[in-house]
């Protein structure tokens, strides 16, 4: 796994999810195909192993870690994707392959094919115009 960068959570925030800036220094979930994303939540819980009271990374003012442009982590997809495909956040912020049509900004790249909530590897990119 590549380095993670640190930031506050406007929200909720899920572990291998997509998202965005929502204030300055403040990020929440991806929402929508068209969505700016500055990169991946990291896995896991804000919860030590064996507290389970809560299933987020991240609620609205905690801090959490994230992976930015030019990092390798792994992604929850919303859907099936392939090798190579150019990914974008759905209205859960799992990402899903992208399709080409106006408007969609992919967040990263994939690495290796899965399904509807798997966790794959992804290259976490710059916003990029899906042609």
């Amino acid at each position: 796994m590549s380095d993670t960068m640190s930031i506050k959570s406007g929200g909720n925030i899920r572990p291998s999810r997509a998202i965005k800036l929502s204030a300055d220094y403040t990020a929440v979930e991806g929402a929508a195909i068209t969505d700016n994303c500055i990169g991946i939540a990291a896995e896991g819980s804000k919860n030590a192993p064996g507290a389970f009271t809560s299933t987020y990374l991240a609620e609205s003012g905690d801090q959490f870690e994230y992976y930015p442009s030019g990092s390798d982590c792994v992604a929850e997809l919303g859907g099936t994707a392939t090798f190579g495909q150019f990914l974008v956040s759905a209205a859960d912020a799992q990402l899903i392959a992208a399709v080409g049509s106006a408007s969609e900004i992919a967040i990263a790249v994939c690495y290796q094919g899965g399904a509807v909530d798997e966790l794959v590897r992804v290259r976490v990119i710059d916003p990029y115009p899906v042609p």
